[in-house]
């Protein structure tokens, strides 16, 4: 079964080596206290995406694609925020040898290469790919709204607007401040949505 796991880019050396392992193994806790679902620490967590949306990049910018054939379905909470984005799986690990591919947008490429070096056993993982994404344009306000917020208004994110996220250089730790956002030429912060590798 193909499924995916999004990491930070720099967790790949010790994801290639290791695999993919749990919070309980890896200690590798970035979750800042209270940011942290109420979820086991002794699996690993896949997804499989549902919509059209397919890397979820709060949780790191490389979306990894393994083949498993263990993965157990898990029932995401009815608050949690990939309900209707994707069907999440746990398993206890994954091997290095089970990873497929890493996906990473070919535009932090060069940003990637002047901050860190990977390994052959890394690079030989990576598969640069495009990215789309969209932008917050509007929220039109409805007061029948049950939260009385309105209606999100989504454009797609021009090149350009793609381009700040490198500008701003913050794609290596999802608990980075700032992280995965791009800054408009008017020095507006600019966020992403709806995040596709392809």
């Amino acid at each position: 079964m193909t499924l995916y796991h999004n990491a930070d880019i720099n967790d790949l050396e010790a994801i290639c080596r290791d695999g993919l392992v749990s919070l309980d193994v890896s200690k590798n806790d970035k979750w800042e206290e209270g940011h942290r679902a109420d979820n086991r620490t002794d699996v690993v967590y896949l997804f499989c995406p549902t919509a059209s949306q397919n890397s979820f990049v709060n949780f790191g910018a490389a979306l990894i694609v393994v083949d498993v054939d263990d993965a157990e379905k898990s029932e995401l909470a009815e608050n949690d925020r990939g309900r209707g984005k994707y069907d999440e799986y746990t398993v206890n690990s994954v091997s290095a040898d089970n990873i497929v591919k890493i996906l990473i947008p070919k535009i932090f490429k060069d940003l990637i290469f002047s901050r860190t070096t990977f390994s052959d056993n890394v690079l030989e993982k990576i598969e640069w790919c495009d990215m789309s994404a969209e932008i917050l344009r509007d929220v039109i306000p409805n007061r029948t709204d049950r939260f009385g917020i309105g209606t999100s208004v989504y454009s797609a994110a021009t090149a350009e607007e793609l381009a700040s996220l490198v500008k701003m250089g913050k794609i290596f730790f999802a608990s980075s401040y700032c992280y995965f956002r791009g800054l408009s030429e008017s020095g507006e912060i600019i966020d992403f949505y709806n995040v596709k590798y392809f």
